[in-house]
């Protein structure tokens, strides 16, 4: 198959991947019990009666691991796309150990997702191992995003896909909402300012929306160094 094909699709596929996602973070916004500060939430909570709670988190699970699964296949575009381009050897070994890792923690947390469905609502709890095995997934998801990101940033003409997966693996980072949870305002219930809150609500659009960047910048990028004819 042709490089650029590739390119194309999983171009298309990380803009659908972060078109999905950001569908289900508006889903999320409709239900007040999960998105209680949200002022979206509350003008339109009304809707949430149309979605019982067992199937909004369903939608939200399938739609979350639909996402990984396509934007996943925006970093093996910038892989691809680094090999097409870079007669440089460094970037796209690095940026392969970094689809390895992407590809390795989505099945992961694909699996955990079944898994989590599986359960139900079972009370037994999950074996340590298992559990460390999924949370580690995401760091190594994101670590994998991190490294593309740098090695397209090391190749010649491909800062843009570099800096966005690089933005990508700074807001999708737990760390960063560490940090903006750090300094709640003193008060009786603790609460947050509400700059801290608007940028709680605005990270993940904000990394949904590169990732439809990403992939648009894939599919353009594909497209013109497609053969002619």
């Amino acid at each position: 198959m042709p490089a650029t094909r590739i390119i194309r699709w999983s171009g298309a596929a990380a803009a659908a991947g972060g078109a999905l996602g950001f569908l289900g973070f508006l889903i999320s916004l409709l239900h007040p019990l999960y998105s209680s500060s949200s002022l979206l939430a509350l003008r339109l909570g009304f809707l949430s009666d149309l979605l019982p709670l067992p199937r909004y988190v369903t939608a939200i699970g399938v739609l979350g691991h639909a996402q990984f699964v396509l934007t996943a296949a925006g970093v093996v575009g910038v892989h691809v796309l680094l090999l097409h381009r870079s007669g440089g050897k460094l970037p796209p070994k690095v940026s392969a150990l970094g689809v390895i890792l992407v590809l390795a923690a989505v099945v992961v947390l694909v699996s955990s997702g079944f898994y989590a469905l599986g359960r139900g609502d079972s009370a037994t709890p999950v074996p340590y191992l298992l559990s460390a095995v999924f949370n580690s997934a995401d760091t190594l998801r994101l670590a994998g995003i991190l490294l593309a990101g740098v090695a397209a940033l090391l190749a010649q003409g491909l800062v843009r896909p570099g800096v966005l997966l690089f933005v990508i693996a700074v807001l999708e980072s737990d760390a960063v909402y560490a940090l903006l949870l750090l300094r709640p305002v003193s008060g009786a219930d603790a609460s947050f300012g509400p700059a801290t809150s608007v940028l709680l609500q605005l990270l993940p659009p904000a990394a949904l929306l590169a990732w439809m960047l990403l992939g648009l910048l894939l599919l353009s990028s594909g497209t013109k160094e497609a053969p002619a004819g």
